[in-house]
């Protein structure tokens, strides 16, 4: 428990974790964070009730300004993919959206949610949700885009190979335009390894072997998924 904690009317009990109400509206977690469920929003406020599960936690928010759960810190994405980006707005109803740009607002983009479809690089930029009712405006985290050739979303896995029997590795991606593929074994070239998917049969006991797969661009790392959206859900009360 946290030194100095004083004030609480109300304690829930998660897998790992806990939370505590204070009398005031706040909110305090403590123990193990492997989700991210312990990080309280910084404009947590109004709270009147909470729970905690597994690895995440509810909020029942009063009266009071928006506030805005965090987005993912950044979103790279092949040209001619279709993004959304969801902004989660909890407070006193009615609650109004505007996203912006850089920002400056966007024309018609006044839903929790925003759909890009990445069609040119003047798309790219820092985009933001603002948030407003009847208590105040909120304004919440910065999502930076960004169109990048292709993205790399599952590269080949490490694992075990047994003598005489197949072993395959494979890779996905996502790109623009008609893609190549070429298969390494420690840098070098696989003759006819030209496919998203490689097979080999190891007929006698080898060192081991470091396999990679070469794309018509540079080799790029897979796309970390989005920062997991944010363990906390925040609703008004009576919403």
């Amino acid at each position: 428990m946290p030194p100095g904690l004083t004030n609480v009317v109300a304690v829930s009990a998660g897998n790992v974790h806990s939370l505590a109400l204070r009398a005031d509206g706040t909110v305090a977690a403590w123990g193990y964070d492997n989700h991210g469920q312990i990080d309280v929003p910084a404009d947590l406020s109004n709270a009147v009730k909470i729970s905690s599960g597994n690895y995440h936690n509810l909020a029942v928010i009063g009266v009071g300004r928006p506030i805005l759960a965090p987005m993912v810190n950044s979103v790279k994405m092949p040209q001619g993919v279709q993004i959304f980006l969801q902004a989660r707005p909890a407070g006193e109803l009615p609650i109004s959206c505007m996203w912006q740009k850089d920002g400056s607002p966007l024309d018609g983009a006044t839903s929790a949610i925003l759909t890009l479809t990445m069609t040119n690089m003047s798309q790219c930029g820092d985009y933001s949700c603002i948030a407003s009712n009847l208590q105040g405006v909120t304004t919440g985290s910065t999502v930076h885009v960004t169109i990048v050739p292709l993205v790399i979303n599952s590269p080949p896995q490490s694992g075990t190979a047994f003598i005489g029997q197949p072993w395959q590795v494979s890779v996905e991606v996502s790109g623009t335009g008609l893609l190549g593929y070429q298969w390494q074994k420690n840098g070098s070239d696989i003759i006819g390894a030209t496919s998203t998917t490689y097979v080999v049969v190891f007929g006698t006991v080898e060192r081991r072997r470091s396999l990679q797969s070469c794309v018509q661009q540079p080799i790029r790392k897979p796309q970390p998924a989005p920062r997991r959206s944010s363990p906390w859900l925040m609703w008004p009360a009576g919403g």
